[in-house]
């Protein structure tokens, strides 16, 4: 279960890194320029955006 954890989290590492990479590019700027935590914080935001939570049903 923790290397399925530890392969997840690179996983998510990588794609947010890749969104962070692409992003860049698209606005002319160095990637290092881009912070980690505001690309995390955007792709949550945009994901919660289309799974927003529900009530579970009794």
């Amino acid at each position: 279960m923790v290397a399925q954890e530890l392969w997840a989290m690179l996983c998510v590492y990588q794609a947010v890194r890749h969104l962070a990479t692409d992003s860049a590019t698209e606005a002319a700027i160095p990637p290092a320029r881009i912070s980690f935590q505001h690309a995390l914080n955007a792709a949550q935001r945009t994901a919660g955006a289309d799974f927003p939570p529900r009530r579970p049903r009794p």
